[in-house]
């Protein structure tokens, strides 16, 4: 049989391991509701986003450097050029969807 001692020191870390996995569980929950807002607005503003890509991926690099844009596009290119694939091919997913409707 246990000793009291150790059967507290036990319980505390049985309380522990249930305390962090409520933690995680909850912690987890608010990154899916996160990311779940992040993916909402870029479905529903995908045009924007399309426009906006086009802007900083293809201003030359004269008034890219005036307006300070310039930064952004070098640290941040690649996530430009992802976010500009894939609002445009939603984009042409609506146009189709468009024309075949009429």
């Amino acid at each position: 049989m246990l000793r009291p001692q150790a059967l507290r020191r036990k319980t505390r870390k049985i309380k522990n391991i249930k305390q962090n996995r409520i933690r995680f569980l909850t912690f987890f929950m608010k990154l899916i509701k996160f990311t779940s807002k992040i993916l909402n607005f870029f479905a529903n503003y995908y045009w924007v986003v399309f426009i906006l890509g086009l802007i900083v991926l293809f201003t030359p690099a004269d008034l890219a450097k005036a307006i300070g844009l310039e930064s952004i596009k070098q640290q941040n290119e690649l996530y430009w050029w992802l976010a500009l694939v894939f609002s445009g091919a939603l984009l042409v997913r609506d146009l189709l969807y468009y024309i075949a409707k009429k």
